[in-house]
């Protein structure tokens, strides 16, 4: 499908999860009152208030999905694995982000010394087996409704700290046993979706 049609489409959809959030919330406050944001009763809010926030990160990266082989919009055949000087700063940093749609990110002897990987209702993967881990790495995952693979070389030691609602982390590392292994310290925000961790 041409990128220009797959842009408007997401354009589309964004700002129809927009809309369906901000009619439930008048629906549930009145578009003329203000009574409810004085009373306890916030749960009946949360539902368009995530189809709100949802909508607006939607709008926001509708057009930030690139691939190996040039952005290609929807095209189911594009090739999974994206281009790493994307996501890669001089700094050794990796910033990924994923929206519905997976993309794997390999990195080849280069230099990782921290970063953030991100996945709504998409997936994605960061091979980091090749790749020269500086001192003190730490690495922010966030998922929401969606997966993040991590795949880390034998032998470093993961120091992990979670903070997961409806989440599965499955981490299937072989953890180093030498006294002075390299750490990749990794910081975990999940909700409704699965992390995988493996050599």
């Amino acid at each position: 499908m041409p990128h220009g049609i797959c842009s408007m489409m997401r354009t589309v959809f964004a700002l129809f999860v927009l809309s369906v959030g901000l009619m439930l919330l008048f629906r549930e406050c009145g578009a003329h009152s203000f009574d409810w944001f004085f009373n306890q009763e916030w749960s009946r809010y949360l539902t368009p208030g995530l189809l709100i926030m949802i909508g607006c990160w939607l709008f926001k990266h509708r057009n930030h999905r690139r691939y190996a082989n040039g952005d290609c919009g929807c095209d189911k055949d594009c090739k999974e694995e994206a281009e790493l000087n994307d996501v890669i700063d001089d700094n050794a940093y990796v910033n990924a982000s994923v929206m519905m749609s997976r993309n794997l990110y390999r990195m080849d002897g280069e230099r990782f010394a921290g970063g953030r990987v991100s996945a709504l209702m998409g997936q994605a993967k960061l091979d980091l087996r090749q790749a020269e881990l500086l001192p003190g790495s730490t690495l922010i995952i966030s998922v929401m409704m969606g997966n993040v693979m991590l795949f880390v070389p034998q032998g470093v030691h993961l120091d992990i700290r979670t903070s997961a609602s409806m989440c599965q982390i499955d981490n299937r590392t072989v953890q180093s046993t030498s006294d002075t292994p390299v750490t990749l310290h990794l910081r975990v925000n999940c909700m409704m979706g699965k992390v995988v961790l493996r050599n």
